[in-house]
């Protein structure tokens, strides 16, 4: 169990920087294209990667969070997963290159169509790589994964940077997609000892199935839904509009992936690891939930109020209408905690079949939106999926804790503070009660929060000091150990 604990912690702080470092690096990389490139291109490349996000998860049906979750994986399952997912990846290759111009047609679109069937490569140059994340993330190596998911986003945005300047257009959004995914499938290749052997066992693949197949139409389900809203837009409105929302959801992804994303990424090895000792299990539980929520506020709270000057100084004045998309689309990252942790512990305990019907209910929900998007708006579209997505997660919360059994009680002021703080600091900007820009609330937000979490010794905040204080000394110790004997 100590040696769980310490790879956890060393698997946390990796994944955190990974995603810092990825994150900056591809902010900067999309400040760049930003200015180079115009807002129809963005949203061009928006639609074709909804279909390419499509065939990659009908590619992997579920596989990768299978061989995480059984603990005792042989290498003929190993090796059966990889080239079951290469055909599959061949095939929906194969199928999104002949719909790529009936879906242009529909966008009344023909660069819709050449960008389409030029992606349609990516899935099948990640699924040279998937087995080999599987293995990664099974054994808590996010130092790996992390270093791969920089060099990649680097050396593909560097690729997509120099096709701008060479006046590529949409292409250029093509090439950076298509080197990013090849040198990160290389690089995993690199990090990783494991290679498949020339043999094929379905019957040892059965197993997986039984528990990934409800994780593959959760998955299906899951990107419908996070994709339709890109599809809606881009054919109600324009490409223009669809150009301005990528841009906002994109920056919202740095909030995403660096708060929650990130902690439920470790938290899923961990919680399999632990579904055998259920006490264990559901102390981990609100200990990472705290953790992952302290961070998301802080996140959600600076980028909320710094949105216009940091668009304004980074993406210049032609991605202004993004600023109060961005601000409304940051919000729901405040119901990420809870959603992606509870999904997390559904499937370390196996409970794939009740992670997807609950996700599917929850993702219908949603729908409302549409007609209300449709009658009254873009903002309003945007306003009513942040509401349906608060409401949903609030009586996700009370199902599933009550289902598992989770004794929340203790951990209630810690979860609720936090979340407190940035609903008073929003309603007073909406309000507009001190006529005052919304940068001015930056620094009391962060000050006020700081002080509520440090004086009521909030158990999230003290577990990310604690975590980043063993990591560091256990670091130091490694570095030394490593010198006396010349390792």
């Amino acid at each position: 169990m100590n040696n769980l604990g310490l790879k956890s912690r060393k698997g946390l702080i990796w994944e955190m920087f990974g995603k810092f470092a990825k994150q900056l690096v591809a902010f900067a990389i999309s400040i760049i294209l930003a200015r180079l490139l115009v807002p129809e291109e963005f949203g061009v490349v928006g639609i074709a990667l909804v279909f390419v996000a499509l065939s990659e998860v009908f590619a992997d049906v579920g596989f990768t969070e299978g061989l995480i979750q059984k603990q005792n994986v042989s290498n003929i399952v190993y090796s059966s997963v990889f080239y079951i997912n290469i055909f599959l990846s061949l095939l929906l290759a194969g199928i999104t290159y002949a719909l790529a111009p009936i879906i242009g047609d529909f966008y009344n679109s023909d660069e819709i169509t050449r960008v389409l069937q030029s992606l349609a490569l990516i899935p099948i140059i990640s699924s040279f790589g998937r087995v080999h994340v599987a293995i990664l993330i099974k054994r808590i190596d996010f130092k790996s994964l992390s270093i791969r998911e920089i060099w990649a986003t680097l050396i593909g945005g560097l690729a997509g940077i120099i096709a701008a300047v060479k006046g590529l257009g949409v292409y250029s959004l093509v090439w950076q997609q298509l080197i990013t995914s090849l040198v990160g499938t290389l690089l995993l290749w690199w990090r990783t000892n494991w290679r498949p052997s020339l043999v094929i066992g379905i019957k040892e693949v059965k197993p997986i199935f039984v528990f990934s197949g409800f994780i593959f139409l959760d998955r299906v389900v899951q990107q419908v839904f996070l994709r339709v809203g890109t599809l809606f837009i881009g054919k109600v409105f324009s490409l223009s509009v669809l150009g301005y929302y990528s841009r906002a959801d994109s920056l919202k992804g740095f909030v995403n992936k660096y708060g929650s994303s990130g902690v439920g990424r470790i938290s899923f090895p961990i919680f399999s690891h632990l579904q055998d000792d259920r006490k264990k299990l559901h102390s981990v539980f609100f200990k990472v939930i705290s953790g992952a929520l302290v961070l998301t506020v802080i996140l959600s709270g600076s980028l909320f109020f710094l949105a216009e000057c940091l668009i304004m100084l980074l993406l210049g004045e032609k991605w202004l209408p993004s600023v109060e998309l961005f601000q409304v689309l940051v919000i729901t990252c405040i119901t990420l905690p809870f959603r992606t942790i509870l999904f997390k512990l559904l499937m370390g305990l196996g409970l794939s079949r009740l992670k997807f019907t609950i996700g599917t209910i929850v993702n219908v929900l949603t729908l409302i939106s549409f007609p209300i998007g449709y009658i009254y708006g873009v903002y309003a579209f945007v306003w009513s999926y942040v509401l349906v997505r608060v409401v949903t997660t609030i009586f996700l919360w009370f199902f599933v804790t009550r289902r598992l059994s989770l004794n929340a009680t203790r951990y209630i002021f810690d979860l609720v503070s936090p979340l407190l703080v940035f609903i008073i600091f929003m309603a007073l900007y909406y309000s507009e009660i001190f006529n005052i820009d919304s940068w001015v609330y930056f620094f009391p937000f962060i000050i006020v929060l700081y002080t509520i979490l440090l004086v009521s010794r909030n158990q999230g905040y003290l577990i990310l000091q604690d975590q980043v204080k063993k990591i560091l000394i256990s670091d130091s110790r490694t570095s030394l150990s490593g010198s006396r004997y010349g390792e």
